[in-house]
């Protein structure tokens, strides 16, 4: 399962191709599944220009800015350790949102995140961002009493 990891603290999605999980790494760009010649398949990664087959205990990565990766397992948890995602309720997610920062809620499908927007001249207000479509937020009943609130820690989470 692709999982949320963090470094210094850069988030990054990544999966530990365990020599089973084809599916979960060709998830992430520029990775494929191949015949062995063996009657198996392997899992290739398009690097430079060329084909290079991934290990087995190998973890693939995208990094912040969106740039992919293969280390070794070893290598991988030396320098990251795994997110827990912390689910808040509304309370926890304004005030989250009064830092600076954005939330989403665990249950959005369509990428939606909230932020507070300050423009000049205009009181600041909630906004949602849904698929790159910006509008007003004001939250209903069933996002005010969720408690499955969420940091939206980086890019292409």
């Amino acid at each position: 399962m692709k999982k949320m990891y963090m470094s210094n603290p850069v988030p990054v999605r990544a999966v530990e191709f365990d020599g089973t999980n084809f599916g979960e790494c060709t998830d992430f760009p520029g990775v494929t599944v191949a015949d062995d010649g063996a009657g198996g398949l392997e899992l290739v990664i398009a690097e430079n220009g060329m084909a290079k087959i991934v290990s087995v205990n190998s973890v693939i990565y995208l990094d912040g800015a969106g740039l992919l990766h293969v280390v070794s397992s070893a290598e991988f948890f030396e320098q990251f350790t795994e997110y827990s995602e912390k689910l808040v309720d509304f309370g926890g997610a304004l005030s989250l949102l009064k830092q600076g920062k954005k939330v989403t809620r665990k249950g959005w499908v369509d990428n939606a995140v909230v932020e507070i927007v300050a423009l000049e001249g205009i009181q600041q207000f909630l906004a949602i961002n849904s698929n790159g479509a910006m509008k007003a937020f004001n939250p209903g009943f069933d996002s005010l009493l969720a408690e499955d609130w969420t940091e939206v820690l980086g890019a292409g989470f």
